[in-house]
């Protein structure tokens, strides 16, 4: 393949050592406005000449007989250079003239960015001559920039206070770009200091968006989208945890337009829908967030590791396949097929039947887990139900006295026995009671025991003091 790479500057430096790393045969030949030994070095040929000019640049990489051209500076996409390299039938890296006014007119960018309702487009004007600039100057007071329309880069930009001191300096500037027959942007100026480095914990102050006091200095990160966890720009503020302070910092932030706090678990949603993570690993983190116990805990992580999500894949390749040769049985039945084809399906059908019967096994046991084991203390009144409790809590959670009924509710508490779950229930004693209160707790534990006898399972346990 035949390389033209057209500009002589540190951009198209950077793209010859890219193109020189690759392993596909290819020669590099450059037309530069000027020597650069860098790209000199890299390239079979580097050729002096006005890259602007469209016909030169086109006779050059028909001289060459270049198969792509790459295009680094904006003047040449300005002049149509990519649109005659097309129209040679040489494919080409860059936009083309009509495309390229988004970089090099600032005229055509702000119309673009006020037609689409883009954020971040300043009030503006666009002049062509000196009628209104000095009125529009005097709207903008001290906020103003002037931008030279043709030229990109930076160039032909005056900023107040950088550049320009005054609007009689403003004003000047304006007239000689009138004289040279083009047109320019009058805008307001927008400040603020720039967004920190991507990923990079940086010191900063933060202040109230309406009267700039300062609410606290803390850490912040930015983390720009697509690689963020949620796949959108994200930023992070460590601030001093007080109540104060967090509520100062909400309240401020709340301000900003469509700015609202999260709803519990959206940024795992918003990553889910943004294809940043699977339902699995969402799930997962889910159950990791509500972990209680060492148990709880591991079996979060083990299935937001992707072991899971690997084997699904894997079951899904294979039954793909085996879709793929019953079709093919199917609808070419005469063909010379392997003869072990439909043994080959059983085979690996029954192999993923039994897979799948294991996870799901294994899936009872990671619920019962996750929800926790249920004990249920139940029996007549003075049994000892609500000592039992206290005892297995190691805390005082029901009230003990010896007075007959003092336990007219189901009582639960939730331990961590060796790290699995555990909810133990203590129950109001079965007997005939004449108080409503008492009554209505009798009568609550009896359904609940009705229920538990027949929900019960091996791993739940059934205390009766009775007994």
């Amino acid at each position: 393949m035949i390389i033209l790479l057209i500009g002589s500057g540190a951009r198209e430096h950077a793209i010859a050592m890219a193109l020189n790393r690759a392993s596909q045969e290819k020669s590099i030949y450059c037309l530069a406005s000027n020597m650069n030994p860098g790209i000199a070095e890299l390239c079979t040929e580097i050729k002096i000449g006005n890259y602007n000019d469209p016909e030169l640049v086109c006779k050059y990489a028909n001289d060459i007989k270049a198969d792509l051209a790459i295009i680094g500076p904006e003047n040449p996409l300005a002049e149509g250079v990519s649109d005659d390299l097309w129209k040679q039938g040489i494919k080409v890296v860059g936009p083309k003239k009509h495309l390229a006014q988004i970089e090099t007119s600032k005229t055509f960018t702000r119309a673009l960015l006020t037609e689409y309702k883009i954020p971040a487009c300043p009030e503006y004007r666009t002049f062509s001559d000196m009628d209104g600039v000095k009125e529009f100057l005097s709207v903008l007071k001290d906020d103003y920039v002037v931008k030279y329309d043709g030229l990109a880069g930076g160039k032909g930009v005056k900023v107040s206070g950088d550049h320009l001191s005054s609007h009689e300096e403003a004003l000047n500037y304006c007239h000689k770009l009138v004289n040279n027959g083009g047109k320019f942007v009058v805008e307001k100026k927008l400040t603020g200091e720039e967004l920190p480095s991507p990923r990079v914990a940086t010191l900063k102050k933060f202040n109230k968006i309406d009267t700039n006091e300062l609410i606290d200095e803390g850490v912040i990160i930015w983390f720009p989208g697509p690689n963020s966890y949620t796949g959108e720009d994200l930023a992070e503020f460590h601030v001093h945890g007080s109540r104060a302070v967090v509520s100062a910092l909400h309240s401020s932030i709340s301000k900003i337009k469509n700015c609202r706090l999260a709803e519990p678990g959206e940024f795992t949603k918003i990553a889910f829908q943004n294809g940043k993570i699977n339902l699995l690993k969402a799930e997962s983190i889910a159950d990791l967030v509500s972990s209680e116990t060492e148990i709880q805990r591991k079996q979060a992580i083990k299935i937001m590791s992707g072991k899971s999500s690997d084997q699904f894949n894997s079951w899904r390749e294979k039954l793909l396949k085996i879709l793929s040769h019953i079709e093919a049985k199917i609808d070419f039945p005469d063909e010379d097929l392997p003869k072990d084809i439909l043994s080959e399906i059983q085979k690996t059908s029954d192999q993923i039947s039994s897979e799948i019967k294991k996870i799901l096994d294994d899936q009872k046991v990671g619920e019962r887990i996750r929800e926790g084991f249920k004990i249920a203390i139940v029996g007549p009144i003075n049994a000892g139900k609500s000592s039992l409790l206290n005892y297995l809590s190691k805390r005082d959670v029901a009230i003990v006295s010896e007075i007959a009924g003092t336990t007219r509710d189901v009582i639960e508490t939730h331990l961590n026995l060796d790290g699995y779950p555990v909810v133990v229930s203590d129950t109001a004693g079965i007997r005939d009671s004449k108080n409503e209160i008492e009554k209505k707790g009798i009568k609550i534990v009896r359904l609940r025991h009705k229920n538990m006898l027949t929900k019960l399972s091996e791993d739940d346990i059934y205390i009766n003091t009775a007994s």
